[in-house]
């Protein structure tokens, strides 16, 4: 019997790169990574390939309608925190809710900040155009993609 990875049945593989490595929960989404660093892409836009391809074939884990931040550090010794964590809607007033309300349901919802993050990150940090960085997502999109 081969014995389990150390996190039970969880399994990535080990990609080793001389340039670089991409990894992600699916590996579509790493293959997309990975495409954009050798088309030329730095590491924020492959992160964001990353994660629009994620979108797409991991929907229910990761995507555009959710929270997040990127660290970016740069080799000037740079730290940058951008933070995709949406605002709460102007109309929100905690004093018209109660605490179940805001724990959980439509009232504790904040607005979804990951696509603008995205956005933010590679105009920011990113060097290809933004339509070769989420080229890989949009063919997934289009041609379909195997479920795992």
């Amino acid at each position: 019997m081969t014995p389990s990875p150390p996190h039970g049945r969880a399994y990535r593989p080990a990609v080793a790169g001389r340039r670089g490595v991409v990894t992600s929960a699916h590996p579509l989404a790493s293959a997309a990574g990975v495409q954009i660093l050798l088309a030329g892409g730095n590491a924020a836009d492959a992160a964001v390939a990353v994660a629009a391809t994620l979108n797409v074939v991991e929907p229910y884990m990761s995507g555009l309608g959710g929270c997040g931040a990127m660290l970016v550090s740069t080799r000037r010794g740079e730290r940058h925190v951008l933070n995709f964590v949406g605002r709460v809607p102007l109309a929100a007033d905690p004093d018209h809710a109660t605490s179940g309300d805001l724990s959980a349901g439509p009232r504790a919802c904040l607005v979804p900040g990951n696509l603008g993050g995205w956005l933010a990150a590679h105009d920011r940090f990113g060097c290809l155009p933004r339509i070769e960085v989420f080229a890989p997502a949009i063919r997934f999109a289009d041609d379909g993609f195997p479920l795992t």
